[in-house]
C-alpha cells in the first residue's frame, strides 16, 4: 500500500482495479479470496467506504451466484429438465459490474442451448420480472475429445467451443460455412480461431478450408487454449478516459451539494477550497473543473 498512498489520482487506479477484479472473479482466477478481501479492507482504510462499495457488491454478487448455482444443481436432479452436460452460470447485476452486457450474435449449437434453456426456466421460475442477458464473450467451457490417439480436454471460450462442436459432423469446413453456421463476425472469427491454429488442432489449407487435424498430439492432457494467444495489451482508449472524466464530474457535483447543505452560505473561493479538501483523497480536482461542475 506504500505506492498507493503516493498516488494522486486514486480514482484512475480504482477504475482499472475494478476491471481487473472483474476478470479474476468471473474467470475464477483469483489466487485467494482472503487476499482479495484483505486488499479491499486496505483500500477502504486508505480511501473510505465509498471507494470500495462497488467492489464489495461484486463479491456479494458472486456469493449469491454460488448459492443460486447450488439450487440449480438440486433442481436439475429432480429430472424436470435434462441437460446432458455440466453447466454453471454466474449471475451478476448489470448495474454493478463494469462490463457492457449486450446481446451477442452467436449461433450456439444444441449441446450448449440445452444448458442455457434449463437455467433460464429455473431462474424465471424462481424470480419474476427479471431478465437474463447472456455474456457469451466471457463464458468458458471444457471439451473432451476421444477422436485422437490420446484423449485431451480443451479449455475454450464459448465461441471456440461453438466452432469445435461443428467438427462433430464433418472434418472440414470452408471459412464461409463457419461464418454462416456460427454467425460470428468475420473480424472476431480470426481472434477466436487463431489459438486453435497455433496449437495445431486445426489446419487452414490453401487459405480456403479449415480442417480438423486427426493426427493431433500434445504433451498435456488438459490444454488451456485461451492462454495460447496473447494479444498485445491495448493502450488506454479515449472512451475509458472520458468515463473517468465523467465520473469525476459526478463526484465533484455531489461534493458541492454536500458542502452547500452543510454550510448554507459560503464564498466562491471557500467552496473551491472545501471541494479540493474533500476530494484530495480520490484525485486532485482543478479549479477549472470545479467551475464546470
Amino acid at each position: 500500500m506504500i505506492i498507493f498512498k503516493m498516488l494522486d489520482d486514486r480514482d484512475v487506479f480504482q477504475f482499472f482495479y475494478i476491471r481487473l477484479l472483474m476478470n479474476r472473479l468471473i474467470q475464477k482466477s483469483s489466487y485467494s479470496d482472503e487476499l482479495e478481501a484483505t486488499m479491499l479492507t486496505k483500500l477502504k482504510n486508505q480511501s473510505g467506504y465509498e471507494y470500495t462499495t462497488k467492489m464489495e457488491r461484486m463479491f456479494h454478487d458472486m456469493t449469491l451466484s454460488k448459492q443460486l448455482q447450488e439450487e440449480f444443481k438440486e433442481w436439475v436432479k429432480t429430472g424436470e429438465y435434462v441437460i446432458g452436460m455440466g453447466f454453471q452460470a454466474t449471475v451478476i447485476s448489470s448495474c454493478t459490474w463494469p462490463y457492457p452486457i449486450t446481446e451477442e450474435n452467436l449461433n450456439l449449437p444444441q449441446e450448449l442451448v440445452s444448458g442455457l434453456d434449463a437455467f433460464l426456466i429455473f431462474y424465471c421460475t424462481k424470480f419474476s420480472g427479471r431478465k437474463l442477458t447472456w455474456a457469451l464473450g466471457r463464458s468458458t467451457g471444457e471439451l473432451t475429445t476421444k477422436i485422437f490417439k490420446n484423449s485431451h480436454t480443451f479449455v475454450v471460450s464459448s465461441y471456440q467451443m461453438t466452432l469445435l462442436l461443428l467438427f462433430n459432423e464433418r472434418d472440414s469446413y470452408t471459412r464461409k460455412e463457419i461464418l454462416e453456421f456460427s454467425k460470428i463476425d468475420q473480424e472476431l472469427l480470426d481472434q477466436v480461431i487463431t489459438p486453435l491454429l497455433q496449437i495445431d488442432l486445426l489446419h487452414f489449407n490453401d487459405g480456403t478450408n479449415y480442417n480438423l487435424n486427426l493426427n493431433f498430439r500434445h504433451k498435456n492432457f488438459k490444454i488451456n487454449v485461451q492462454n495460447v494467444f496473447h494479444p498485445q495489451i491495448k493502450k488506454v482508449n479515449e472512451e475509458e478516459i472520458k468515463s473517468i472524466e465523467e465520473s469525476r464530474q459526478f463526484v465533484m457535483r455531489a461534493a458541492i451539494v454536500r458542502i452547500m447543505k452543510t454550510r448554507k452560505v459560503i464564498s466562491h473561493e471557500g467552496l473551491i477550497e472545501e471541494v479540493i479538501s474533500q476530494l484530495n483523497s480520490r484525485f486532485h480536482p482543478t479549479i477549472q473543473s470545479i467551475k464546470v461542475s
